[in-house]
This record gives structure tokens, C-alpha cells and sequence, in this order.
């Protein structure tokens, strides 16, 4: 037993409904709907991609001590709230709130406001990360861009109402027979993401992490933080490869005024080829998809270059009944914004991954 010497006195433990959501804080893992606040000892400290993990140890009312495990984000997401190795120290007392496990046997959660006695406080999660951001007013104009290097710089997804991601229910996609079947098959404890496999086309397009465009007259190298996917397109219409592996199909871009186009078939047959459980494609589900897959994405300047619309049309007739569209807005950052770096540790990706309750 540990030392109850470095424990607080009680914990509170409040239940109550204010729903939250977390990006890879899969629905099957956490209850969206129960909030759970406990104070305690750090014991374990482990930053890591794709998720961080902690460990508070709690005395509860009878005087047993009990051990919270604490799930938690990736290192650049938390390092953007201001949580780097140094802000918590083995041995301090916190007070935690956060989404509690879907497993009733389970002291877990999903961390959302860490609070230290001193009154500093930090949000594990973005605090309005359930709630789309202000409604933008998107302007459209012939003189958006004057070429392709205008696309150059770094931009962060806006997430719009309807784009949550985190929540379970229906897929938006038009999927047929075998695809209904095959989202109601799904397993979360053998998601391929559990080995650090880079999220597949178009679940990469969804998730809250920059995106740098690196531009020269007849190329756009796009780079995605999450997962260190880099992405390259020849603007000259020809079909290539667009990255190192397979995984990403092959790809042809060209530029027409302020859009950049990308047409890409090829991909090999993926579990998660058309959404992830975590997306708002798979809604609670990862979703396959086929070597038929085709995606095209088409991406123009809005609101005096600020702003970098997707219209997006992905199509897979194994798996959906017909094509289907949506778009995404992404707004530039300022120049100087940090690209983190984003080593997928494979323990840490199964802890997470074992974390999901099979009902």
C-alpha cells in the first residue's frame, strides 16, 4: 500500500450531467454524459502521443486508498494548454475533473481540469471542446489568392456544429448493406490504431491539429502534425504517389485561380478506410473501406486568404451507397505557431486502445 501519508484527507467524488468530449477520447471508452472530480497524490506521470496517462492516488471515505488513472491528451495538445513534463511533479496534490469510464469496475477517466491547491488550474481539454466555434461568415471573391503560394502557412481545423468528433451515433456517410454491416461489427479493442498506424484519408482531415502547407510554384507539400503525416503533391495533373507508404493512394493535384484540386484513388483496403471511431465519419465506429475508394478534395482562400475551405467528395461503392460530400474550414495561424513533433509511442496507443469497453 502506499504511503497515506502523502494522500489528502477524502476525495469528492460528484457525479452530474454536463457532457464534454475529448478528441480520441473514444465513446466507447468514456460516459460523456458523468463527470467525476477527485483530489489526490500524483503518483505516475507519463506525456506521450497519442495520449497521455497519470495516476492520482485517493483516500475514500473508509480510509482505502484508491488509484485514479487518468487519461489525458497528446503532448502537443497539452503542451498548447500550457502543460509541459514540469507542470506536474510526483508527490503534489491536484484535484481532477473529468469524464468518467465507461467501465463501472474501473477507477479511469478522461481528464478534462487539472487544479493545484495554489489555485493554478489547466485545462486537459479544450473547455468548449463540446460546443462548435462562432459561426464565421465566409466571404468568397474572385482575388481570394493570386497562385499557389498564397496556400503557404500553417492552419488549424475549425470545428463547425455537426463536426464534433468524440460522439457516437449515425454516420453521416450513405453506407449499403455491407457497409451497415461492417460499422455494426466493429470491435474497439482491435482498432488498428492500437499499433500507431497514421489515421487514413479523410480521418486525418478531421482531427484539431495543424496543418503546415509548404509551397514552391509546382508543388504543395501539406503536413500534418498528428501522426507526422507528410503529404506531396506536382501540381501538374499527373498521378503519383502522394507519400512514402501505400497507405495514402495515389494522387493528382492541379491549381485553377485560388483552388488547389487533389484526386486520389489507389488506397489500399483499410478497417478505417472511410471513418474512425473517434470522427465525425464513424460517429462511435471504425468504418472500412476498399481499394475502390476515391477522394477529392478541393480547397480554396476565403475571407482575404484567412480562411481555407474543403470541399470534400469521397467515394467507395463496396462500402457506400452512393458518393458523398461535406466541406471543412480551416483558419491560418500566426506566423511562429509550433509544429510539434509527434512520435507515436505503441505501449501507450494499446493502454489506450484497452481502455474501450465491448458492450
Amino acid at each position: 500500500m502506499k504511503n497515506p501519508a502523502l494522500l489528502t484527507v477524502a476525495a469528492c467524488l460528484l457525479l452530474h450531467a454536463d457532457g464534454s468530449s475529448a478528441h480520441h477520447s473514444f465513446a466507447t471508452h468514456y460516459d460523456y454524459d458523468r463527470e467525476i472530480t477527485v483530489t489526490g497524490v500524483v503518483t505516475d506521470i507519463r506525456l506521450a502521443n497519442p495520449h497521455s496517462f497519470f495516476e492520482v492516488d485517493v483516500t475514500v471515505e473508509d480510509g482505502r486508498i484508491e488509484t485514479w488513472e487518468i487519461e489525458g491528451n497528446s503532448i502537443p495538445l497539452l503542451a498548447r494548454a500550457g502543460i509541459t513534463a514540469e507542470t506536474f511533479r510526483l508527490g503534489e496534490t491536484v484535484t481532477v475533473t473529468g469524464m468518467l469510464s465507461r467501465d463501472p469496475d474501473r477507477t479511469l477517466m478522461f481528464g478534462m481540469l487539472a487544479e493545484k491547491p495554489s489555485g493554478e488550474s489547466y485545462h486537459l481539454i479544450r473547455p468548449d471542446w463540446d460546443r462548435p466555434a462562432p459561426s464565421i461568415a465566409l466571404v468568397r471573391g474572385a482575388s481570394q489568392s493570386s497562385g499557389i503560394r498564397d496556400f503557404a502557412g500553417i492552419w488549424l481545423r475549425v470545428i463547425r456544429d455537426g463536426e464534433m468528433l468524440n460522439k457516437s451515433g449515425d454516420s453521416p456517410l450513405p453506407l449499403n448493406e455491407k457497409g451497415i454491416a461492417a460499422r455494426d461489427a466493429y470491435n474497439p479493442l482491435e482498432s488498428q490504431y492500437k499499433d500507431c498506424l497514421p489515421l487514413d484519408m479523410p480521418s486525418l482531415l478531421t482531427v484539431p491539429y495543424p496543418v503546415e502547407y509548404r509551397v514552391t510554384d509546382d508543388q504543395v507539400d501539406v503536413y500534418h502534425e498528428y501522426n507526422a503525416v507528410l503529404r506531396q503533391f506536382v501540381t501538374d495533373g499527373m498521378p503519383r504517389p502522394s507519400h512514402e507508404t501505400d497507405q495514402y493512394g495515389v494522387s493528382s493535384a492541379s491549381v485553377a485561380g485560388n483552388e488547389l484540386t487533389i484526386v486520389t484513388d489507389a488506397f489500399p483496403p483499410s478497417s478505417a478506410g472511410l471513418g474512425a471511431d473517434f470522427d465525425s465519419f464513424g460517429k462511435g465506429a471504425n468504418i472500412p473501406a476498399s481499394q475502390h475508394k476515391r477522394l477529392t478534395e478541393t480547397y480554396r482562400l476565403l475571407n482575404d486568404r484567412t480562411i481555407l475551405e474543403l470541399s470534400l467528395i469521397l467515394e467507395d461503392p463496396e462500402y457506400m451507397s452512393e458518393p458523398f460530400s461535406t466541406t471543412m474550414i480551416w483558419a491560418r495561424q500566426p506566423e511562429g505557431t509550433e509544429i510539434y513533433n509527434f512520435d507515436c509511442d505503441v505501449d501507450i496507443a494499446r493502454r489506450s486502445t484497452g481502455n474501450a469497453v465491448v458492450d
